[in-house]
C-alpha cells in the first residue's frame, strides 16, 4: 500500500471514529472550537441554503408535497381543484405519501362543489406554505444536542424535511441545497 493509500485509510477509519463518539452522546467531543477563530469542527451544520427563488410547497393529507412556483387562491377558504391539478402538473419536484410530517399536513378534510359551474369541486385537503426568494436556511440550527432532527411547523423546517427526503430519493439531483442537506446526513449517518 502506498503512503497517499495509508493516509486516506487513516483519515476514513478517524472519520469513522469520530462519528462513532457523536452516535455514542459525546457531541461535546464534535464541538470543540478549532483554530484560534474558535469556530466549531462540524463544518457541515454550518451550511446554508440560499433559495434562488420563491417557493411554494402543496401539501396533501397523505403527506405526498410538490413544489413549484406556481399561485393557488383560495376561495370560501378552500382551494380549486383546478388550480390544484394545475400545481401538481406543473410543480418542479413531487414527494410520494409519507414525506411530509404530520405537523405540515392539513387538519380536516372536506370536498365539496365551488358552486363555479365548471363541474371542478374545491378542497380544504391541502396546506400551501412559501418561501421567499433568496431566503437564507440554515439547515444545521434543526440538529438538536442528540445529532437529530428538530423540525418546527414552518416552511423552513418543511423545506428541510423535504431536503433529508430529496437526498433519500434522488441525491444528485437539482434541489437547491442538497449538496448541504447531503453532507449533514453524511455526518448524521
Amino acid at each position: 500500500m502506498s503512503s497517499t493509500e495509508d493516509s486516506k485509510t487513516k483519515f476514513r477509519d478517524q472519520r469513522r471514529q469520530l462519528l462513532r463518539l457523536g452516535a455514542a452522546g459525546m457531541p461535546m467531543v464534535l464541538t470543540l472550537g478549532a483554530g484560534a477563530s474558535g469556530g466549531p469542527l462540524i463544518s457541515q451544520l454550518q451550511c446554508v441554503i440560499t433559495l434562488p427563488g420563491s417557493i411554494r410547497i402543496l401539501v396533501d393529507d397523505d403527506g405526498a408535497a410538490w413544489v413549484g412556483n406556481g399561485n393557488l387562491k383560495k376561495k370560501k377558504g378552500k382551494y380549486k381543484s383546478k388550480d390544484i391539478n394545475n400545481f401538481k402538473d406543473n410543480a418542479d419536484f413531487s414527494f410520494p405519501s409519507s414525506s411530509a410530517p404530520s405537523q405540515f399536513r392539513p387538519g380536516s378534510c372536506s370536498g365539496d362543489g365551488d358552486g363555479d359551474g365548471d363541474g371542478d369541486s374545491s378542497s380544504s385537503c391541502y396546506e400551501l406554505y412559501s418561501l421567499d426568494a433568496y431566503q437564507l436556511i440554515t439547515p444545521g440550527d434543526y440538529v438538536d444536542v442528540n445529532g437529530s432532527w428538530n423540525l418546527g411547523s414552518d416552511a423552513a423546517s418543511l423545506y428541510v424535511a423535504l431536503s433529508a427526503r430529496q437526498a433519500d430519493l434522488s441525491p444528485n439531483s437539482s434541489w437547491p441545497g442538497i449538496s448541504c442537506i447531503v453532507s449533514i446526513l453524511n455526518y448524521l449517518g
